[in-house]
């Protein structure tokens, strides 16, 4: 089958089609006149025969309930002349006769439905006459007897039958009247239902005719159709032969029957003239792999496969498959091909550019790691030698002025350096990784303010906070990002700020979105100003202002820029407000989500003489400077240092000795401090001793990886000493530290956690009831008391194992009654016991003891108040 008769046997069939649709609607228009004419006809015969029965069934109906009275006159008659003939035995066969001809017709109408219609059967006379004891049956046995009881009866008989002819004969007349009432009832429902069918007729003979109609308009709008179709048709034909791509039609034997006009280039000549089998012409490779059959074919299928010429040669081409049937309803299938030659060369043009720009941007994040690293490492060394200068050696006024020379270069291309890095990680594909943190935004910014109060005091200038007093306002969003953007605007209004002020001003208001509060942070100050034309671009990056910025202060131009991309990172926007000469006002506009926080007042940090005397302290860090720095400074204040120059050397030294804090820096050789710590985490000696990294690659993502692999905090380089002890102060776990006076009172374990988490006792007594947890407490006492006995005694054998599952079964318990404070140290006892420190784990007996008094005391009063609670009725507590 070429093209030319693919596309005329479709039309073809159209007109054949046509054809039949004119035929059928002459049929029909036929077929509805014969219906009318032929229900005509009947109507007429059912109406003539109708009528015919309904008068023959009437008549014989009024005849016999007639012939009743007829009958009882002739019974009557036969008995009279039997008794006036003065020899009655020549007349009793007739009287025989004329009563076996009544009795006869009264059990026809007995039978009868007629009878029940007319009313008749109700009538006394009839009943006396008809009934099972009336007069028929009582002298049946008379008639039926001998000739001379039937004469001596026949007086008394003429008698009792006279007396029922009146009433029968009124009887009779009124049933014949009312059969004749119902036959014309009838005769008349007939007619109704004769009227009924001839107008069903016609309804349905007009219906016929609107449908014909239908038909009619349908074979008109069907013939436009097929105009149409048939222009469609050609123009399809044009539109197919004028494709750029090859369209191939395939009979169901997989050969190739039809083609267009781009089939004769792209395969080199004519495939219907041919007639080549679709595996000839497509195979899945040019290497002799398998070709394309039918069989693998599916509607809708688009795939790449190559193209085999005439003449042998292959290319690249992209097909497509659809399916349909020709008018004899064979099956066929048409293939849209295409060559994308050029497109796969274009593809692979791109993928070299792609690799090339990945391995730029993995060349671009390895430069960044090192800089990280290798630049900031040796500011860090140099500020922290700084620090240790002047903590430890009186300088004179010169050497002072020197030192703060030497601070303020240090801080300001450490600065640079964070700025580049904190820009290169906001412009990269991970921007949107920064973890979300509870927290409350006014305790932040207040922190913020008393953190660049003491550089603006250089500057004689007040940086202070503007907001409400008690307002907490707990949010959850990126705290790096907030941190990053506020923390840019404020450094940038100090810089820019001399014998001035400078106002962080927080405000908000509910946001549309339920649960979500609208904030404003606006950072106003008295500095020099920006000209209006500049407000625009000092948020690109690298942007200084030629006039004034550049040349009162030093600035990388990056500050604003990153935190306009904080800000947006944040999903909010920042607005500028400036008068040169006068100051400026950077407004941030963003949403957060509302979050429950507690901000406890921060307590003023005034660090004693010695706050880590005798704290074992493992420093793992590889840079030589950095380590013997940070070792003089923890020894100046009491630690005990032991050091490790890379993650290898520091996991043998722990798991030999349990440390009360391990600081451990990331990038080292041999073993990395991530692996490292996975390692201590593993087993040894310290494996649940704090680890704080040391690092400075500050991305969010990176941190969080240092908590997943076991680190317990994150201290970012460079290391100020203050913050350091801060931090060391908070995690590290020493139970001898306050054993001076005899008996445990370490600040860190009483204050840092509450003796019980109270929400938690108050879900058990909700949840299991008073009086069961009562007696769990009741329990737990005893098996603790128990166990501190038997503590004691393998505290004074030196029995560590012993030591170790008795604190480790108390802690759980305390820990699944919410004792807190309690459970913490008989962990802490636990890990001395494992390390086989026999002092430590008996030094801090005495606190467990004391602690776990405490918890008691506490929990009988949660418990005392719960059951006070339950006596009260529940009226008494409303309201």
């Amino acid at each position: 089958m070429s093209n030319t008769e693919f596309y005329d046997g479709i039309q073809t069939a159209e007109k054949q089609a046509r054809r039949s649709h004119r035929l059928l609607i002459s049929l029909i228009i036929v077929l509805s006149m014969a219906v009318a004419a032929g229900a005509f006809y009947v109507f007429r015969q059912i109406e003539h025969q109708m009528s015919l029965h309904a008068a023959a069934v009437s008549d014989n109906r009024t005849w016999v309930i007639a012939q009743l009275e007829v009958d009882l006159a002739k019974f009557s008659l036969a008995m009279s002349e039997a008794v006036l003939s003065g020899d009655p035995a020549d007349h009793l066969e007739t009287v025989r006769e004329q009563f076996d001809i009544l009795y006869s017709r009264v059990l026809l109408l007995r039978s009868s439905n007629s009878l029940r219609q007319t009313g008749l059967e109700t009538r006394a006379e009839w009943l006396l006459l008809s009934g099972g004891d009336g007069l028929l049956e009582q002298y049946i046995p008379v008639i039926d007897g001998p000739d001379e009881g039937l004469a001596a009866a026949l007086p008394e008989m003429i008698t009792r039958f006279a007396d029922i002819r009146p009433g029968l004969r009124t009887g009779v007349v009124e049933a014949v009247f009312s059969i004749m009432g119902n036959g014309d009832l009838l005769r008349a429902n007939l007619r109704d239902t004769l009227r009924m069918f001839a107008a069903a007729t016609l309804w349905l003979l007009s219906g016929m005719a609107v449908l014909t109609l239908g038909l009619f308009l349908q074979s008109r709008s069907r013939t436009k159709h097929a105009r149409a179709l048939e222009f469609a048709l050609q123009n399809l034909r044009t539109t197919i032969n004028s494709a750029l791509d090859a369209v191939l039609i395939v009979n169901g034997q997989g050969r190739v029957i039809g083609s267009n006009r781009a089939t004769v280039s792209m395969f080199g000549g004519k495939l219907e003239t041919a007639r080549p089998r679709l595996s000839e012409i497509l195979r899945e490779g040019d290497d002799g792999s398998p070709s394309v059959s039918l069989t693998t074919l599916r509607p809708g299928m688009r795939f790449r496969i190559q193209g085999v010429r005439l003449n042998g040669t292959s290319f690249p081409v992209e097909a497509s498959v659809g399916t349909g049937r020709t008018v004899s309803g064979r099956a066929i299938t048409v293939i849209f091909v295409r060559d994308i030659s050029e497109q796969i060369a274009h593809e692979e043009r791109f993928a070299q550019a792609r690799n090339a720009a990945m391995e730029a941007d993995e060349a671009k994040a390895r430069f960044l790691a090192v800089m990280s690293h290798e630049m900031r490492t040796p500011l860090t060394g140099l500020l922290s030698a700084l620090d240790l200068l002047v903590r430890t050696t009186d300088l004179d006024d010169t050497q002072v002025w020197l030192s703060d020379i030497i601070r303020t270069c240090g801080t300001t291309a450490l600065e640079q350096v964070n700025n580049v890095l904190h820009l290169s990680r906001m412009g990269s594909a991970d921007a949107g990784q920064y973890p979300v943190s509870t927290f409350s935004l006014t305790q932040t910014l207040r922190d913020l303010v008393r953190q660049f109060q003491p550089d603006a005091a250089r500057n004689e200038t007040s940086v202070e906070f503007v907001g409400a007093e008690n307002d907490v306002l707990g949010v959850s969003l990126p705290l790096q990002l907030l941190n990053r953007a506020v923390a840019n605007l404020l450094s940038n209004a100090v810089k820019f700020t001399e014998k001035g002020q400078i106002r962080l001003e927080l405000s908000h208001w509910p946001a549309e979105r339920e649960g979500w509060v609208a904030i404003q942070i606006a950072v106003q100050d008295t500095g020099i100003g920006i000209a209006e034309k500049d407000l625009e671009r000092i948020f690109e990056n690298f942007e200084t202002l030629d006039a004034s910025y550049s040349r009162v202060r030093e600035g990388s131009g990056l500050g604003l820029g990153i935190a306009k991309l904080a800000v947006g990172e944040l999903g909010g926007h920042i607005e500028t407000q400036s008068e040169l000469g006068k100051g400026s006002r950077f407004t941030l506009f963003f949403e957060a989500p509302l979050a429950e926080v507690e901000v406890a007042e921060p307590a003023p940090r005034a660090l004693p003489a010695v706050p880590l005397a005798e704290l074992s302290v493992l420093l793992a860090e590889d840079n030589a400077i950095n380590r013997t720095l940070i070792t003089r400074q923890l020894e100046g204040l009491g630690a005990i240092v032991t050091t490790a120059e890379d993650g290898q050397h520091a996991f043998d030294k722990a798991a030999e000795k349990c440390f009360d804090l391990i600081l451990m820096d990331v990038s080292m050789p041999r073993l990395d401090g991530l692996s490292a710590t996975r390692l201590i985490r593993q087993k040894g000696a310290c494996r649940n001793v704090p680890i704080i990294a040391i690092t400075a690659q500050a991305a969010p993502e990176r941190q969080a990886e240092y908590l997943a692999a076991g680190m317990t905090d994150v201290l970012m380089k460079p290391v100020r000493i203050d913050r350091l002890v801060e931090v060391m102060c908070q995690h590290a776990r020493r139970p001898d530290k306050v054993l001076r006076d005899g008996h445990c009172k370490d600040a860190g374990i009483k204050t840092d956690m509450p003796l019980a988490d109270d929400s938690m006792v108050e879900s058990l007594l909700e949840d299991l009831g008073v009086d069961f947890v009562a007696k769990t407490v009741e329990t737990f006492r005893l098996e603790t008391d128990k166990a501190l006995v038997l503590t004691r005694a393998a505290l004074a054998e030196r029995d560590m194992e012993q030591v170790r599952k008795l604190a480790h079964s108390s802690a759980g318990a305390a820990g699944a009654l919410g004792l807190m404070a309690l459970n913490r140290v008989l962990l802490d006892q636990e890990n001395l016991a494992i390390a086989q420190d026999e002092r430590k784990a008996t030094m801090i007996q005495a606190y467990v003891e004391e602690l776990y008094a405490q918890s008691m005391r506490h929990l009988g009063e949660i418990i005392s108040k719960a059951k006070a609670s339950a006596l009260i009725p529940e009226e008494a507590s409303i309201g």
